[in-house]
């Protein structure tokens, strides 16, 4: 369920926010504040001058060490929409006007802050620290479509890319390896003592286009320390990590592309280098929203010799008070989401942070968790995980630290990982303290664990002085379609909860429910590690007291909506739809709210992570009569065609090439949950990408819920989604409501041929 990423903005965030008292306590989430400010607003454009004024579009400056020089209490930079500043462009002259954006010791107010984001129309503007080689560069090397580059002697690069999409180096697990060997096209190498970096183009007549590299010396695109009332919004932001270093507060990131980097794309923590080793110094009031974070990652780069590693967003250390939510990360060899206190004691740890509502998967990346959430004893507290979208990803989940509340969450898709490198862990989550870290006091409750190739949840203590791991409730959760066959090191059940034998403290299991077609659903503290039980004998809570292990069920069928589809909603007919406890309502907050947002029915709440009862979507869009951005539009019977509910006709849009979109007006606001559209049978087409927005020119709120378009050709953002092939079923997309009342269905022709073929267009929603 829920492919897209479901971007919510500002104003909900606030509204969200007037109901998080919840039993955690009283949990300060920082937003941005839309105030006017005492300062100047300042316009830069790759076509400006640093000799003028910069104070109109039409007066702009040109680079980023002038912009820089601005970032002061009040004042606002803007960079030109479908400019790019990478670190080695020059203007004219052949000054440099790129590099990094570096906001350390830059501090505003809370009526004055620094706000850094975007003007005009079209692509973000691009920030990037990515090397960019100049197309006319390249020279044919003779043979196998390899071409080649020069570059300064004893330069050295970490990754290269091509309109995007990042290449294998040949060297990872041949250090012999040279430019011989660069014979395919996903292959390069760089040779730092000749000054050459050779790629593959396919084509012995066109060399490579737009080629970057990450250079062994990139620094951080975006990077601030002791900065404090800032906000950056609607960049592009390329080639390593936004970082932001303690002491810090108030920095909102909101709304922005981070992509191709080498290690993590937000880091947020103490690196003891701005404060004189105050460990206690930290980052408070900090908000990550709306974003979307790829670290672009192929296929080919999922090699045993790569020891992945990097975090989507990372929080080590030091952090009090905090929003991630809305973000759609893919492509992370380590963490998608993590909080986690490891260093020592003495630092200040992860407090009172709040996660929901992203999207996080591996996407192309064959090792990655979903969230990190550990710590050391006391180190990381008071986190809430809710209402997020973990999906197709390959390594297990951590819940730790204490007092962490985890809830309302789908978890859907876990594979066993290629990687023999790596811990093949295919679990959607564990409680599992490994050093001295602990895992106490954790809230596992209203979740979907759906598709795991192992365990939907491992519970152990790898800590060399047990009972660590206690007091933990699992409970009301829905575990389906868990465990695997064809373990290539034999058998090890095909069970949902893989309880140790190490746990020595206290675990709850309550009103969960088991639906795979083994009758077995758990290992619970066997010291042999080979008894599994079915649900009479989980409920038996065996080998062990104090545990409570009461009203767990098994059944044959959930009685989702669409569970082909992941539409995890639980229909009227499901046996288990009013089959939950409110138990726990109280120690989790009147902020306890289903994935929807739904709170939870009184007396007869639902199991897993949503709410029976949730309104079914109804198709908004039937009827109603699209219009185009290309006045080519043929094949059109009647306005309605591409809305008429069957799949009878289709309309013809733009010319060859021409990236086109079809826009439908549902006339109203409307909670926007699900898309469906067809295009012809067989093909598979690109730069298909849907937006949705609450005004007509799409200047505004708008969230994209799927893209494909990896090269960004159509200018609406770098994809991260797949292509795919037409289907009879067409193409379902779901995704959290989204308040919005236009949507826009862009396409740019197929691999079959290059028109633009719309069969039918659904939008899906309800009164909010």
């Amino acid at each position: 369920m829920f492919t897209a990423r479901s971007v919510l903005r500002w104003r909900s965030v606030c509204l969200a926010f007037l109901l998080l008292a919840s039993g955690l306590g009283s949990i300060a989430v920082p937003q941005p504040k839309l105030v006017s400010a005492a300062g100047t607003t300042y316009y830069f454009s790759t076509n400006g001058n640093d000799a003028n004024n910069g104070t109109s579009a039409s007066t702009p400056k040109q680079s980023i060490s002038a912009a820089n020089a601005l970032m002061s209490a009040g004042n606002t930079v803007l960079f030109k929409r479908g400019d790019a500043w990478y670190s080695n462009s020059v203007n004219g002259t052949g000054a440099n006007i790129g590099g990094p954006l570096i906001l350390y010791g830059r501090k505003g107010t809370s009526a004055n802050p620094i706000t850094i984001g975007a003007y005009g129309s079209g692509a973000k503007p691009m920030i990037a620290t990515t090397h960019l080689l100049d197309d006319a560069g390249w020279i044919y090397d003779g043979s196998s479509n390899r071409w080649k580059h020069a570059v300064p002697i004893n330069t050295y690069a970490l990754r290269l890319f091509v309109n995007g999409v990042s290449k294998y180096l040949v060297t990872t697990t041949n250090s012999g390896a040279n430019e011989t060997h660069v014979d395919q096209t996903y292959e390069w190498y760089i040779n730092p003592t000749t000054g050459w970096v050779y790629a593959n183009s396919g084509s012995s007549s066109v060399g490579p286009k737009n080629v970057e590299m990450i250079l062994a010396s990139n620094t951080a695109p975006v990077s601030m320390g002791n900065t404090e009332y800032v906000t950056i919004q609607n960049l592009d932001i390329k080639g390593g990590v936004v970082s932001v270093d303690s002491p810090s507060a108030h920095i909102a990131i909101d709304n922005n592309t981070i992509r191709q980097s080498n290690q993590t794309g937000i880091r947020v923590y103490n690196s003891g280098t701005n404060n004189l080793a105050n460990f206690s110094a930290h980052v408070s009031n900090i908000t990550i929203t709306n974003n979307v974070i790829d670290k672009v990652w192929t296929t080919y780069e999922n090699d045993p010799a790569i020891q992945l590693y990097g975090d989507g967003i990372y929080m080590h250390d030091a952090v009090e008070d905090g929003l991630i939510r809305g973000n759609k990360i893919v492509n992370f060899g380590h963490s998608g989401i993590e909080l986690a206190s490891t260093v020592s004691t003495s630092y200040h740890g992860v407090h009172h942070v709040i996660v929901e509502q992203n999207d996080v998967s591996a996407g192309d990346s064959g090792y990655m968790h979903a969230f990190g959430v550990y710590g050391l004893p006391g180190e990381t507290t008071d986190n809430i995980v809710r209402r997020n979208y973990f999906h197709d990803f390959t390594s297990v989940s951590h819940a730790g630290g204490s007092d962490n509340h985890f809830y309302s969450n789908i978890f859907a898709g876990v594979k066993l990982t290629p990687q023999p490198l790596h811990s093949q862990q295919p679990y959607a989550l564990d409680i599992a303290p490994w050093g001295s870290m602990e895992a106490r006091d954790l809230y596992i409750v209203n979740n979907t664990f759906l598709n795991t190739d192992h365990f939907s949840i491992q519970v152990t203590d790898y800590n060399a002085a047990p009972s660590n791991v206690t007091n933990n409730v699992i409970a009301n959760n829905i575990f389906g379609q868990y465990g695997y066959n064809d373990n290539p090191n034999g058998a090890i059940g095909e069970v949902a909860l893989d309880v140790s034998d190490a746990v020595t403290g206290t675990l709850y299991l309550n009103n969960n429910a088991f639906w795979d077609s083994s009758s077995n659903v758990a290992r619970f503290k066997d010291p042999s590690r080979s008894v599994l039980y079915d649900i009479n004998g989980l409920n038996a809570c065996p080998n062990t007291t104090p545990d409570t292990c009461d009203a767990n069920v098994k059944v044959n069928d959930p009685g989702f909506v669409d569970y082909a589809n992941r539409d995890f909603r639980l229909s009227a007919s499901s046996l288990i739809k009013a089959s939950g406890t409110n138990a726990y309502a109280a120690a989790l907050g009147s902020g306890f709210v289903d994935f929807y947002g739904k709170p939870w029915h009184s007396t007869t709440p639902s199991i897993g992570a949503i709410q029976q009862g949730a309104a079914a979507p109804s198709n908004l869009s039937a009827g109603r009569t699209p219009s185009y951005s290309s006045s080519y539009v043929i094949y059109e019977t009647s306005p309605s065609t591409v809305t008429d509910g069957a799949t009878t006709y289709y309309v013809g849009v733009g010319d060859a090439y021409e990236k086109v979109y079809a826009q439908i007006d549902l006339g109203a606001l409307y909670d926007v949950s699900k898309v469906k559209m067809w295009h012809f049978l067989g093909r598979t087409y690109k730069d298909v990408i849907v937006q949705l927005s609450q005004t007509a020119d799409f200047s505004s709120y708008v969230t994209t819920v799927f893209n494909n378009d990896k090269d960004n050709s159509a200018g609406q953002g770098y994809g991260v989604d797949a292509e795919y092939t037409e289907g009879a079923s067409g193409k379902t997309v779901n995704f959290q409501p989204i308040l919005a009342r236009y949507a826009r269905f862009w396409i740019g022709g197929s691999h079959t041929d290059p028109y633009n073929q719309f069969v039918e267009l659904q939008v899906y929603g309800t009164t909010p």
